[in-house]
């Protein structure tokens, strides 16, 4: 049995590797610590860029709805296709661009769009039934490359 100060050997103190690792680790820990701040001053300029792209992604998806239901289908092709370059991950965007292209009758542009639309956003349920309809429509008309 120990005595008062001794050791056990289960619990020994570090060996000198263990200790060479913990004074390894200590200047990274160190240098993340210092440039902790400027990291999160970095990571919240990229948030509130991403944040105002969305924003007006969002705002031009709008926009190419409006275009549609006036039946301006090239300027919603031009607004659908400047919302997928500033959020590639916006459904709505393709669903919007492969409408427009589909009314167009531009079908092979068309449908990747709607499948864009439907990959990013399988609940959406508008995407899906364009996806439908863009499929029915490009076989009516021979299945041609486009017209």
């Amino acid at each position: 049995m120990p005595t008062h100060g001794q050791d056990d050997g289960a619990l020994s103190a570090r060996s000198p590797a263990d200790r060479r690792t913990t004074v390894r680790l200590a200047a990274p820990v160190a240098a993340v610590l210092v440039a902790y701040p400027a990291l999160r001053r970095q990571m919240s300029r990229t948030q509130s860029a991403a944040r105002a792209r969305a924003a007006e992604a969002a705002m031009l998806i709008e926009q190419s709805l409006e275009h549609a239901r006036a039946a301006r289908f090239q300027e919603c092709v031009d607004t659908a296709e400047q919302a997928v370059g500033l959020n590639p991950n916006a459904a709505a965007a393709y669903n919007n661009l492969g409408f427009c292209l589909a009314s167009l009758k531009l079908w092979d542009d068309a449908i990747p769009n709607a499948e864009e639309a439907v990959r990013l956003d399988p609940a959406l349920r508008i995407a899906q039934n364009n996806l439908v309809w863009m499929r029915q429509e490009k076989l009516k008309a021979g299945g041609s490359k486009d017209r």
